[in-house]
């Protein structure tokens, strides 16, 4: 997609209200039992995944969205994996999708990734393999020896397909999730990173009720260490630049948080970034009852609107919703909110073209 498109389509959801950035779960099951994972309690219920029609349905509903991550779970395990990515992708028109996997499977997952490349040529996918640190330190925080391995060849396959099997619409990504079992190893990490050479090595910081408590304690000196290792890594494309600025000033409100702990901008959750859950229940992110208790962060369930996400945002619960989180001046450090919000705030958009 042009830049010229891309534009377009910022101004389509700026005039329009439709959410930029959507989050969708593709399912509640993994093989691996990472320690500072906030939705392990959804996976200890039984399997729900979003049908295809329902996908179908819901991406018709999001014209005008400028990025859908899809996530779970572990997504790969849907058998239909390449057609639900699709359904969403086609009907949405959105421009550029993440995909967070494990690779555990590495076969599995690299056969995934080739039919949604075929099925999607006019979409940008950004594979992103989690991996949380060095050999050792990843097979521990997740929960089964060979995990690092096995999510290492994953990633190398699809590395290579980005680059020299012609594959123009894959980035290939490393994402670490930062945690007090890593934070102190994160230096050693990313000089094998280096070496790996990613499209992007994105970093997210341990959010909500973990399956092991205090998962994110993690010393503020550590996490600006970090966001100062992240920022500026700058891809060749024009288009792929404005994102690296995009995800920098996101990464500079991050290390302000962390390191102030105060409110400065009002969050987007809720109308510019939305989180849609495999049982149909739409919420404005998933932190928001982490933060105040008392508080849901539930918009709604599209099972009662024909999976039409705008009549979700349009209903007298999802403005409570919104209220709640302007009076109260609502803040986190939870990247995907984050990136909507530099996207739809002024002052941070201002900060973005002049990176």
């Amino acid at each position: 997609m042009t830049g010229r498109s891309l534009l377009t389509r910022y101004a389509t959801s700026t005039i329009t209200g439709a959410p930029a950035y959507v989050t969708v779960y593709a399912n509640n099951i993994c093989q691996l039992r990472c320690d500072m994972c906030f939705y392990w309690d959804a996976m200890q219920e039984d399997p729900q995944q979003i049908t295809l029609t329902e996908a179908t349905q819901l991406g018709l509903s999001l014209k005008g969205v400028l990025h859908i991550s899809i996530t779970g779970g572990e997504p790969t395990l849907r058998k239909d994996l390449d057609q639900f990515v699709t359904n969403l992708c086609t009907h949405s028109g959105t421009p550029r999708c993440s995909i967070i996997t494990n690779g555990f499977q590495t076969k599995h997952v690299v056969q995934q990734v080739k039919e949604i490349l075929r099925l999607n040529q006019n979409t940008e996918f950004r594979i992103c393999v989690s991996l949380d640190g060095t050999e050792k330190t990843h097979d521990r925080i997740r929960g089964i020896k060979g995990s690092y391995q096995k999510a290492i060849s994953t990633y190398k396959i699809l590395r290579r397909m980005s680059t020299c099997d012609g594959y123009h619409n894959l980035h290939v990504d490393i994402n670490t999730c930062i945690s007090r079992w890593n934070y102190d190893d994160f230096k050693i990490f990313r000089e094998e990173v280096k070496y790996l050479n990613p499209n992007h090595h994105s970093v997210t910081i341990t959010r909500g009720k973990t399956k092991v408590a205090q998962a994110g304690d993690i010393p503020v000196s550590a996490v600006s260490e970090v966001m100062d290792y992240v920022r500026g890594q700058r891809p060749k494309k024009w288009n792929e630049q404005m994102v690296g600025k995009v995800r920098d000033v996101m990464y500079d409100e991050i290390q302000r948080i962390t390191e102030q702990n105060t409110h400065r901008h009002n969050c987007t959750a809720g109308k510019r970034y939305a989180t849609v859950y495999q049982n149909g229940n739409v919420h404005s992110c998933e932190v928001l009852h982490t933060i105040h208790p008392k508080q849901s962060s539930y918009l709604g369930n599209l099972n009662d609107v024909n999976w039409d996400i705008r009549q979700i945002l349009r209903t007298a619960e999802a403005d409570r919703v919104r209220k709640f989180i302007k009076d109260k001046k609502c803040f986190c450090t939870f990247e995907c909110a984050k990136t909507a919000d530099v996207l739809y705030t002024p002052k941070l958009l201002a900060k973005v073209l002049t990176k």
